[in-house]
């Protein structure tokens, strides 16, 4: 099955365009819904609707979530996922299904999202490795590994001796110790 699209030369349409209806307006969508305040990385759940065709035609809308990034055209609920901490002002639009170059202004209003950083969290690191059994004043190494923030953040380490003693807070997981009498 093929489909042939006829386009007038007078309107300067490209290989990809398809005609509009003669007079077909798309009215603009609401306004999107939903969360206006998450985290980054969580997923969430936002809706338009109202567009109409005023030839009676079937559309679809796309959103533009504020950070640079326009949804592919589909279904009035969508999913989305910021990556960045920030304010971002969504709106949506809508077309015409089978006139696609017909298209409605965007959403009169935004929504406003605020995107936080989670809280962070850090796993604990391994168990320290190193000589258990030491002459008094014999320094030795001692490593760790496995401390992971959630939010990809260096970390630094600092070692507790079990004698009341710590060692300075480093950025590597090693520190050197060596124990008095």
């Amino acid at each position: 099955m093929f489909a042939i699209v006829v386009c007038p030369l007078a309107i300067g349409c490209s290989e990809t365009d398809t005609p509009a209806a003669p007079d077909e307006t798309i009215s603009a969508p609401a306004r999107p819904s939903g969360p206006r305040v998450t985290e980054t990385w969580e997923a969430e759940s936002y809706s338009t609707s109202g567009s109409s065709s005023n030839l009676g035609h079937a559309v679809e809308y796309q959103f533009d979530w504020g950070d640079g990034k326009l949804s592919v055209w589909g279904a009035p609920a969508r999913e989305q996922t910021w990556n960045n901490a920030g304010i971002f002002r969504a709106r949506a639009r809508a077309r015409c299904v089978q006139h696609p170059v017909s298209r409605s202004p965007w959403s009169a209003g935004e929504l406003a999202v605020s995107v936080k950083l989670p809280p962070e969290s850090i796993s604990p690191p391994q168990q320290p490795q190193g000589l258990d059994h030491l002459q008094s004043g014999v320094f030795a190494v001692y490593t760790t590994s496995g401390a992971i923030s959630n939010l990809g953040h260096g970390l630094e380490y600092r070692f507790d001796w079990g004698n009341g003693t710590t060692s300075p807070w480093r950025s590597t997981p090693a520190a050197v110790n060596a124990w008095a009498r």
